[in-house]
């Protein structure tokens, strides 16, 4: 597999973390603004793993989807940690935990495959400044 493929692997399972979790947590949301910011966080997870599948194809490749195994675990997750605490300031909290580990994750994804083509470390760019963008939003609920 090359490069651009793995890197594209991971930016497309970054972002289905992110499609997985914002649904619960939209479901749990009784704050208006909040519920508007994930909605907005979610539409562009599915730009950016649209793109990412689109240029993975491309490629020759099919995008990996996250584990099954992996998406259950988060999700029980995702379900344990809102019974305890459906708070809003609680659910941005997740969320920063959340994008602070796919950025930490990305970012050494990008930088072992910084020679990659240049459309695929910008797509991967375009998830980190997302990712961080994102983080900042949600310390406005905390």
């Amino acid at each position: 597999m090359s490069k651009e493929a793995v890197l594209l692997n991971y930016i497309y399972q970054n972002v289905q973390m992110g499609q997985t979790t914002i649904p619960q947590l939209i479901s749990s949301c009784s704050d208006k603004e909040f519920c508007q910011a994930l909605r907005n966080q979610l539409s562009e997870y599915e730009e950016i793993g649209a793109e990412a599948a689109r240029l993975a194809r491309h490629l020759g490749e099919d995008p990996e989807s996250v584990g099954p195994m992996a998406k259950m675990s988060s999700y029980v997750m995702t379900e344990m940690k809102t019974l305890q605490d459906s708070s809003v300031s609680h659910m941005a909290e997740m969320m920063v935990q959340g994008n602070t580990m796919g950025e930490t994750t990305l970012l050494r994804h990008l930088r072992e495959y910084d020679d990659a083509d240049r459309e695929v470390v910008r797509l991967g760019d375009r998830l980190l400044h997302t990712l961080r963008n994102n983080t900042e939003e949600m310390k406005k609920f905390l």
